[in-house]
């Protein structure tokens, strides 16, 4: 798969902005970048710029299910000057580490993900994605996967839910990196979807039906 940049983005959704936005931008020092419409759903993306990547705050006034939680179950935030993780919470109960800049590799951004089967993961994260395996998980440039064993089964999860929900990729061609995936055994989340004249995506989901964007701007 081709991407254009060497990371990836993430994204959450909340019915409560402003004290979302009082955390992220306040206590982790999230910069804000810009507001999008999410189209006919009603929901706003509020995007911001966070350890090079960017975190994508998805804001809906009507009631979000809670349950069940998807796989990405912490945002690991890269800091330096740090010489162990500092574990935070935002206001919806999202669990944040502050790592020391390096950790696991990661000076922009990673994901601890909890999987049933962690083994089933390798073959998704290294052929269908092209990330690099590495002891504990898996690394796309400065960014990282830090996978685990879950306690209780990871299920199929939907995307607009409280909590993270999904990574974003942005790729080259995105009509070739979608195909490119389902022909190396990704299962579709979404067909290519075009928007305006600039913006086209599509969705996966990796064995445990976790959500990943693709992305051509």
């Amino acid at each position: 798969m081709q991407l254009s940049a060497p990371r990836f983005d993430v994204a959450l959704y909340t019915n409560d902005i402003e004290p979302m936005l009082a955390f992220w931008q306040g206590e982790l020092g999230a910069k804000f970048d810009r507001l999008l419409s999410m189209g006919p759903s009603g929901g706003t993306q509020h995007r911001h710029l966070l350890s090079g990547c960017t975190l994508k705050i998805n804001h809906y006034e009507e009631p979000l299910d809670e349950e069940p939680l998807s796989g990405y179950r912490e945002l690991l935030v890269p800091r330096d000057g740090l010489t162990q993780p500092l574990k935070l919470t935002d206001p919806d109960g999202n669990r944040v580490a502050l790592v020391p800049s390096g950790w696991f590799g990661i000076t922009e951004l990673g994901v601890r993900l909890e999987a049933n089967d962690p083994a089933a993961h390798r073959q998704f994260y290294t052929k269908v994605l092209g990330f690099v395996p590495v002891e504990g998980g898996y690394r796309l440039g400065n960014c990282g996967i830090v996978m685990g064993k879950a306690e209780a089964p990871v299920v199929e999860a939907p995307m607009k839910a409280k909590g993270y929900r999904y990574l974003t990729l942005g790729v080259v061609d995105i009509y070739k990196a979608h195909a490119d995936a389902l022909a190396a055994g990704a299962e579709e989340g979404a067909a290519v979807r075009v928007v305006g004249e600039t913006v086209r995506y599509s969705q996966l989901r990796d064995p445990d039906g976790n959500w990943l964007e693709l992305s051509q701007r």
